[in-house]
């Protein structure tokens, strides 16, 4: 097993799953205020601290997986969640941790076993199938895009999707 962190990011809340080798899934979640007194440069400060702070108290990271950018974001909700993933993006790539950028509907559909899950039913349907239980919508979506590679890997090749072999030759690209 590798170490893998994924990050859901948003504008409010990040939500985090760490999968060490030993295959114990831990998530959290990083809460932002939305202020109009709080700059937003100070948002984005704090969670660089509280990333450099998870990244140096962790082992090392294998692959981090990080949710790919929302078409359906416009405007200036698009142009703040832009800053969020590009403070995480550059912070892995400091620390050289190969990055996995996954489509909602490709971890939906491996994890979920259903790409087209309204946003609502995503937490039972994961308490369901894993019998987990999360704090927030964020971390459940970090917890099941984890999943989902963790299961492409482990997976026998012969049995996969071709949403799953698509992105299996993505992590061996990436991992080589």
């Amino acid at each position: 097993m590798m170490n893998i962190i994924a990050i859901d990011p948003s504008t409010t809340c990040v939500g985090v799953c760490i999968n060490t080798q030993h295959g114990k899934a831990e998530t959290r979640a990083y809460r932002y205020r939305r202020s109009k007194s709080v700059p937003r440069f100070e948002q984005l400060s704090q969670l660089w601290h509280d990333f450099v702070k998870l990244l140096n108290e962790s082992s090392e990271f294998d692959l981090a997986v990080i949710e790919q950018y929302s078409m359906n974001s416009f405007g200036n909700s698009a142009t703040k969640l832009a800053e969020v993933g590009g403070v995480l993006r550059l912070l892995l790539t400091l620390k050289k941790i190969p990055i996995l950028e996954i489509a909602p509907a490709t971890w939906k559909s491996i994890a979920c076993l259903k790409y087209d899950i309204p946003k609502g039913d995503i937490a039972e349907r994961a308490e369901h199938l894993y019998g987990v239980r999360f704090g927030t919508q964020d971390e459940c979506d970090a917890f099941l895009m984890e999943r989902s590679v963790e299961i492409v890997l482990q997976q026998d090749s012969r049995h996969l999707t071709s949403t799953e072999k698509k992105l299996r030759d993505t992590l061996n690209e990436l991992l080589k």
